[in-house]
């Protein structure tokens, strides 16, 4: 149908990759749209059996993707908004970044902007609204001392307890970002 209708299969498309992602979203690999730029940038936040479809859509589309999503980036607060950024910040991550400038530029100065902002924001500074309570059993005083690597002491228990929230803002399939360079760990967590 794709192969066949070109543009005009797109709608019908969409309904069904939006139904059954991993068999019919792979078809949506060559076109090009604000709602199939929203709807990658949806998967790859949301969709684990998705996420590396979705994101191989971004890297193949970047001008689409940014010129679609950079409006919702700099939007109201939200979960679109959170998706939004987070794809642009993945094609700022593999070299997009002048696309992205290109993109928000059209949309005005303030737009070009927060776009500079949101890419050069700290990673270490994004936290949620609203940070966890650690469990009772999580306190610092509850736990094993935690030792340092090089065997030279253990962590005091203010760092503990950091520690634990760092754990349960985290995400297992995302690296916490280090400190140095802004560069992200690259498997989960760097102590």
């Amino acid at each position: 149908m794709a192969a066949r209708f070109g543009t005009d299969a797109l709608p019908a498309l969409l309904t069904l990759a939006r139904a059954t992602p991993a068999e019919y979203g792979p078809l949506l690999l060559p076109f090009t749209s604000p709602d199939v730029a929203a709807l990658m940038a949806d998967w790859s936040a949301r969709l684990k059996s998705v996420r590396r479809l979705a994101r191989q859509w971004l890297l193949r589309h970047p001008a689409v993707a940014a010129r679609a999503l950079v409006p919702t980036a700099l939007g109201k607060a939200g979960t679109a908004r959170r998706q939004a950024g987070r794809a642009l910040l993945l094609l700022h991550s593999h070299g997009h970044t002048g696309q992205i400038h290109t993109a928000a530029e059209q949309y005005g100065t303030p737009a070009a902007a927060g776009m500079q902002a949101l890419l050069t924001a700290d990673p270490l500074t994004a936290l949620p609204a609203r940070m966890p309570t650690p469990p009772v059993w999580a306190a610092p005083g509850a736990l094993p001392r935690l030792r340092l690597r090089d065997g030279s002491g253990a962590l005091p228990a203010p760092a503990t307890a950091n520690l634990v929230r760092m754990l349960m803002i985290s995400r297992p399939d995302r690296s916490f970002p280090r400190k140095n360079n802004n560069r992200r760990a690259s498997g989960g967590f760097v102590f």
